[in-house]
């Protein structure tokens, strides 16, 4: 198990895709990523709607020894189209969150992300890889089966922003199954 994320801050390339930690730079790009209704829905949180609050994301992000978060940008015109990362690891594994723009979901950039992204995980440590998934979200949920991750079990979960229970998916992946 790793100690801190500080080893994970550095940039990761794919064919179409860079992967760079995320900065205070990104609050603007990040703005129109997560005010986005859709997105945000999955990941369970209301869309934030100042620049403000997004800044305080970034910092919090920035600041915490166990997560570290990647702005997803296009190679061919540096756009960030979402974000990818690490959210905790425990012994348990390693827990993995990710969102894309609408419009260019469904078009295998996260497939190349994760192609990215989970061998350099592995690269660091043998810990499992999990993914919590609102069971509705089927595209998710097809990304991370096409990876051999193996749902786990579901559950009820009581989120306290939305004022709801939301039905969570969990998916482990262990290094000796995964699928490129």
């Amino acid at each position: 198990m790793l100690k801190s994320s500080s080893t994970f801050k550095r940039a990761l390339d794919s064919s179409r895709l860079t992967l760079t930690p995320l900065t205070m730079i990104d609050a603007v790009d990040l703005l129109s990523l997560w005010s986005e209704a859709e997105t945000m829905h999955y990941l369970h949180v209301k869309p934030l709607d100042n620049l403000s609050t997004v800044q305080d994301m970034v910092k919090m992000l920035e600041d915490d020894r166990f997560a570290i978060r990647y702005a997803i940008r296009l190679k061919a015109n540096g756009s960030l189209i979402g974000t990818v990362g690490i959210n905790d690891w425990t012994p348990k594994g390693i827990e993995i969150g990710y969102e894309l723009h609408a419009m260019y979901r469904r078009q295998g950039f996260m497939r190349e992300v994760f192609l990215c992204l989970l061998p350099f995980i592995w690269s660091l440590t043998d810990d499992s890889i999990y993914a919590k998934v609102d069971s509705a979200n089927m595209p998710s949920k097809e990304l991370l089966r096409s990876f051999n991750f193996e749902q786990q079990f579901q559950s009820w979960e009581f989120n306290v922003e939305l004022d709801k229970n939301i039905h969570i998916s969990y998916f482990i992946l262990q290094k000796k199954n995964f699928l490129t």
